[in-house]
């Protein structure tokens, strides 16, 4: 028997403040923090600076940079967020 690839609406099936990606096709959960770390880490071994995760849900923004891996910033709606090291001198 196979599995039934997932699409696009299956996440949208995800139980509220779930997270989840279709990765080969299959959908995947994982908590915030595990979603967080693994994207970091994608993107940094491509060479990015800052990876922004935006939940429009909870109005939060989290913000992990290459040289501060250990402790991501979490900002809320109103507070200003800096781009720092990826664009300088912008907030």
């Amino acid at each position: 028997m196979s599995l039934k690839e997932a699409i696009i609406e299956d996440l949208y099936r995800v139980p509220e403040n779930g997270k989840a990606e279709i990765v080969n096709g299959q959908l995947v959960l994982m908590d915030a923090e595990e979603k967080m770390a693994t994207k970091c880490q994608d993107y940094f071994a491509a060479g990015t600076l800052a990876v922004w995760d935006v939940n429009v849900l909870q109005a939060e923004v989290v913000i992990c940079r290459a040289n501060n891996l250990q402790q991501p910033q979490v900002y809320r709606r109103g507070e200003l967020a800096d781009a720092e090291p990826a664009v300088s001198g912008v907030a």
